[in-house]
This record gives structure tokens, C-alpha cells and sequence, in this order.
């Protein structure tokens, strides 16, 4: 396995809110039985007074088991928070914007000892400052961005941040994050976290700055499966006993000028098939090999196309 030597970075500590105030008068209003229904009708929400739906500064929460389909009907809703603790909830936007506003744990999956929730999103734009999917030890959480939706997700994102997470974006969903940690272990916390992202029939994944797969005393795995794509920015950092896996997708480098790979002793860097893209403007000049020059006038790599990198960047 090679090693790229890279910075030590240092990474922002998750800090776990479960069911603190999310504002003055905020308010947790729970789905309240698993039966199929509309976001904006009153009676599917508890308490009933205030009566619901949620409003800016209150919780949704999905926790009912059974699989039920919750559909939006108005253009806008603001939350601040969005959690599903059990059950398989499908969040059907119908071309809705939801935006979760609240600066901690804004989407949360997974924060029930026990509890295996699977949640599913469709058909309009999910927006939130941070995710957090099987946010403590005990906690396991699935969450699918799915057909016809997108998700966006402003700040940092942990999948399997101390339990079990997996985030799935698949059928032509579009995903936009920065800052992804794929399994996590918060300093405060001795269980692992264990985390897994697979990109999957169209999915598109777009990272912006860095992922982090297992390299915060945790262990994660992402997959690109053929017809996928992820979009990376500036790092991907792979650490012992996980792996970053192009099984058939296509890796793009967005800015190939800053992007760095770091494989830890025991972690891989699976290229299995599918390819390897270079933006247009890519540029190495670091020892006698040039990229350029390894690889002709296209800039994509394809798989069992061996680089020498003799400084130990890629």
C-alpha cells in the first residue's frame, strides 16, 4: 500500500445535541403514527397545542416505527431541526425547499440506542447546516437521498459518528457537502464509529473540501458504483482498516492544483473500474514526471494505470 505523505491536519470535534432547545418557545413535534400523510396537516403532529406542523424554530421528528410517506405540499418550510429516531420514514418533497437552520446536529439519523431508523428522501431540495447520522455509541441510522432529490449541506457532515451510519445517494439524487467525516470517534467517546457512503445508480456526490474516511479513530468506506460520480475538492484522507472504493464510478479532482490523497498504514485506495478525471486546468510539477506528462493530453486515469510520483504526492 502506498503512503501519501500529506499535512497533519487538525479536525473540528462533533459536539453531539440530541434534544436541546432549538429557540426561544421552540417546540419537538413528533409524527405521530405510522400512517402516510401530509406535512402541513395539524393532525398528524404531537402535541396538539400548539398545534402543528413545526415552524422555524421547532423539531420534526420522525419516531414511529412501520414505512409511511410524509408529503410536502408548500414551496418553503423552515425547521430547525429534522431528526427520525425509528422507523422507515420517506420524506417526499414534492418540489419543496426544507431547510434546517439550526448551527448543531441540524439533520440527525440514528440517535436511539437500539433504534435502527431508515429514512429516505424524494423529490426536492433538503437543506441543513450540519448531518449527523448514529450520532453516539448504541446509535445506527440509514439515510437515502433518492429520486429527484438533492441535498445540501452547509457545514460539516458525520456518518457514523461514534455508531453505525450509512448515507446512500442514488438514483440521479444530487448531494453538496463540506467537510465529510465517514466514521468518527469523538475524543469524549471509546466506541468506534463506523460509517459508509455509497454513490449508486446516477448519484452524484460533490464534496467540497475534504473527506475523511475512518481517519478520526473511526472506520468508513465510500463506494462510487458505475453510472456515479463524486466530485472532490482539496483532500481525502483514508485511514487504518478503511477505504475509499471507485468500483465502476468516476472520481472528478475539481482543483487539482490543491487536492491531496493521504492512505494511512492499513486503509486502501481501491480503483477497481471507472476512471479518474482531471479538471482542465491541471497542473503538476512536482519531480521529473509530470502529470501531463504520465498521462498524455487527457487528463483521466484509468484502472491499473500505474503513476510515479516519486515525491509521494498525488
Amino acid at each position: 500500500m502506498t503512503v501519501f505523505r500529506f499535512p497533519t491536519l487538525h479536525w473540528p470535534i462533533v459536539v453531539v445535541v440530541l434534544f436541546a432547545a432549538t429557540g426561544a418557545h421552540a417546540t419537538v413535534y413528533q409524527w405521530s403514527s405510522p400512517v402516510s400523510g401530509n406535512f402541513d396537516d395539524p393532525s398528524g403532529w404531537t402535541p396538539t397545542s400548539p398545534p402543528g406542523p413545526p415552524g422555524s424554530l421547532d423539531g420534526a421528528l420522525f419516531g414511529v416505527t412501520g414505512e409511511y410517506v410524509v408529503s410536502f405540499g408548500s414551496p418553503l418550510v423552515d425547521n430547525a431541526r429534522l431528526l427520525a429516531s425509528h422507523g422507515s420514514p420517506t420524506l417526499d418533497l414534492a418540489s419543496t425547499r426544507y431547510n434546517l437552520t439550526y448551527p448543531i446536529n441540524s439533520i440527525v439519523v440514528g440517535h436511539v440506542v437500539g433504534a435502527h431508523p431508515r429514512a429516505t428522501v424524494i423529490n426536492g431540495q433538503l437543506r441543513g447546516v450540519q448531518l449527523t447520522i448514529a450520532d453516539h455509541a448504541g446509535g445506527t441510522g440509514d439515510l437515502t437521498i433518492s429520486a429527484g432529490a438533492s441535498m445540501t449541506v452547509t457545514h460539516s457532515s458525520y456518518i457514523g459518528a461514534a455508531g453505525s451510519g450509512v448515507l446512500q445517494i442514488a438514483d440521479g439524487a444530487i448531494v453538496d457537502t463540506s467537510n465529510t467525516h465517514v466514521g468518527f470517534r469523538p475524543t469524549t467517546d471509546t466506541i468506534t464509529g463506523v460509517g459508509r457512503v455509497t454513490v449508486r445508480n446516477g448519484g452524484w456526490w460533490r464534496e467540497g473540501n475534504f473527506v475523511s474516511i475512518g481517519a478520526e479513530r473511526g472506520q468508513g468506506t465510500v463506494e462510487i458504483l458505475a453510472g456515479s460520480t463524486m466530485d472532490i475538492g482539496r483532500l481525502i484522507d483514508v485511514g487504518p482498516s478503511s477505504e475509499m472504493r471507485i468500483n465502476g464510478g468516476t472520481l472528478v479532482v475539481t482543483d487539482p492544483s490543491v487536492f491531496r490523497l493521504r492512505v494511512a498504514p492499513g486503509g486502501r485506495f481501491s480503483f477497481i473500474a471507472g476512471q479518474i478525471e482531471f479538471g482542465a486546468s491541471y497542473a503538476f510539477e512536482r519531480g521529473a514526471n509530470t502529470l501531463r506528462d504520465l498521462l498524455g493530453s487527457t487528463p483521466i486515469i484509468q484502472p491499473r494505470q500505474n503513476l510515479l510520483l516519486p515525491d509521494g504526492f498525488l
